[in-house]
Parts: C-alpha cells; sequence; structure tokens
C-alpha cells in the first residue's frame, strides 16, 4: 500500500473533495462499538452514530479537504439495479433493531450541523461518490472516496483515490499490484467473478485470478466476446464459459457500473469547509453525543480557511 501522503499528494495543489460513504461508515461502527452499549438519557442508543461520526472528525484532520459530502443510500435503494437483477441485496436482512433508527438519524444530523449529505431517489450512496469522483475530473479538483466497498475501485484515476476508513489509501497502481487490471477493467473482473456480497452471481468457473488473467491478455470483455480463438490459448475454460454465460456478463456490467451524472455540484458547494463550528456542536450536544461534538467541532477548527 502506499504511504498516507505520498509526494505527489503534497505537490498536487488542486483543491480536494472528500466524499464518505455514509452506510459503510456507520455499519462498521456500530459493530465495532455495540458492545459500548452507548446511549443516550431517553435510553436510545447512539454508538453507531458516535462511531460514524468519530470516522468523520478523523478524515477531516487526515484529509484537510476543501469540501466534504457525506453520501447516503436512498430510501428503497436502487431500483434500476433490481430490474437488472431482482436477486440484487435480496441476501441482506434487516439492520439490526438498535441500528434502524441510527441510520434515519444520522444523515438528518449531519444536515443540521452543517455538513453536505448527498441522496437521490432510487441511487445508492456509491452513485453519488461516483457522481462526486466525476465531478472533481471535470472540474480539475482531487478526490477521495472513503469506503471499504471494492465496487469503488472502478473510480480510481489520476484525480480519484480510495480510502478505507482507516484511511490507508489505494490508488490505481495499488490496484495493479493487488488484481493486476485497471480501473476499468476492474469493474469487467467483478463482472466475470460476481459479487456475493451483493448477491450477484459470476460466470461459473471463472474466479478472479481467471478473469484477470483473460483481461492482461485481451483487454477487455468485448474483446474476449469478438475473438474468443484468440485467447482461447490463455484460459480454454475461461473464455469458452464467458462465451456459455454472456448473458450473465452483459447482465452484472448493467448492476456493478456506478452511475457518474447525478448532479452534485449542489453537494460540492453545500460541503465548503470548515463549517460553524458552533453549530455543529450545538448539533451533536442536542443529540445526546456531547463527545462527537467536541471531536468533530475541534477537527473543523483545525481547517485552515476555504481557498
Amino acid at each position: 500500500m502506499t504511504n498516507a501522503k505520498s509526494s505527489s499528494d503534497i505537490d498536487d495543489v488542486r483543491p480536494l473533495v472528500v466524499v464518505i460513504d455514509s452506510n459503510n461508515i456507520i455499519h462498521r461502527a456500530h459493530h465495532a462499538l455495540s458492545r459500548s452499549g452507548l446511549s443516550r438519557g431517553d435510553g436510545q442508543p447512539v454508538w453507531a452514530m458516535h462511531g460514524a461520526a468519530t470516522t468523520i472528525a478523523k478524515v477531516i484532520d487526515r484529509t484537510q479537504p476543501q469540501a466534504l459530502v457525506v453520501a447516503v443510500d436512498a430510501p428503497g435503494g436502487c431500483a434500476y439495479r433490481r430490474s437488472v437483477h431482482p436477486a440484487y441485496k435480496a441476501n441482506r436482512g434487516a439492520p439490526a433493531g438498535e441500528l434502524l433508527p441510527q441510520l434515519a438519524e444520522f444523515p438528518m444530523l449531519l444536515h443540521t450541523a452543517g455538513l453536505s449529505v448527498g441522496m437521490y431517489s432510487g441511487w445508492e450512496a456509491d452513485d453519488i461518490m461516483a457522481s462526486v469522483a466525476y465531478w472533481a475530473e471535470m472540474n480539475n479538483w482531487r478526490c477521495q472516496v472513503i469506503t471499504s466497498d471494492r465496487d469503488a475501485y472502478q473510480l480510481l484515476s489520476e484525480s480519484v483515490t480510495v480510502r478505507k476508513p482507516d484511511l490507508e489509501p489505494f490508488n490505481m497502481q495499488d490496484l495493479l499490484v493487488k488484481h493486476g487490471v485497471t480501473p476499468r477493467q476492474y469493474l469487467e473482473l467483478a463482472a466475470m467473478r460476481g459479487e456475493p456480497g451483493d448477491n450477484i452471481d459470476g460466470v461459473p468457473g471463472v474466479g478472479e485470478k481467471t478473469a484477470a488473467k483473460l483481461l492482461q491478455a485481451a483487454g477487455s470483455i468485448e474483446e474476449i466476446l469478438r475473438n474468443p480463438e484468440k485467447w482461447h490459448s490463455v484460459s480454454p475454460r475461461g473464455v469458452d464459459a464467458v462465451l456459455q454465460h454472456r448473458e450473465i456478463v452483459t447482465r452484472n456490467l448493467k448492476v456493478a457500473e456506478l452511475r457518474k451524472d447525478l448532479p452534485v455540484d449542489l453537494f460540492v458547494k453545500r460541503g465548503h469547509l470548515p463549517v460553524s463550528s458552533a453549530d455543529l456542536a450545538d448539533a451533536f450536544n442536542r443529540a445526546g453525543l456531547p463527545a462527537a461534538a467536541r471531536t468533530l467541532a475541534d477537527a473543523n477548527d483545525r481547517l485552515a480557511r476555504p481557498f
């Protein structure tokens, strides 16, 4: 992996927008802190919100962004992806009872605190993140995407870095070393391999290594399908399986590709930092999260003034 700040990061004077996968960080916080039993005066559990807010503060401190957007899944998820693949995410059970109210409250709390919350009806946080990343590329900004979801690897570019919530950066070179493919090829690799976490089945008999091997040789799925005999020697079984199950590949490409054209300009504009630390602290204090209030306000105070 790369260091937290590479020399190119230090030398790059372009402004930075950070986009955070809210659902990802609050689920991680729920599992990490559930034993704490942290709750407020009315008995409502708040440990997941506390942990997610602490993660946001850590992100602000470590990245020092000019803008921050917290991406949220729209209620009901993505109707388009379910229309393409009805089993999409059908393997996921309902969130734990203690988490449900926190999932509902957290975006509203962030908004009240003056932070920018990005959500579009019918789409997922991943699509907000993809659109913010694309916005950054088109507007000569840098973007850091905070998520542990590997679907975000398709967004990597000279302008876009992915960081897990522990903030270890992951860039195009890391993707090449770990998976042997480019960002676009990673999307195609995932289409062949499938994504069990999202209940997306892959091409039978084609795992990640075979998919990467074929893409390294042929360059794309389109080329494999157009000239299968040319790539048959690379992996006979793999090529035959892709040909036999091309409808799975086509479906998976539609499901896995993130939407990049959502209008996120306003989200970025609202996300300019720093915000009012007084408003930030007041909102979290009223929500019964005094430690998170202090942590976030302190991180916000340490930011340089906006350019």
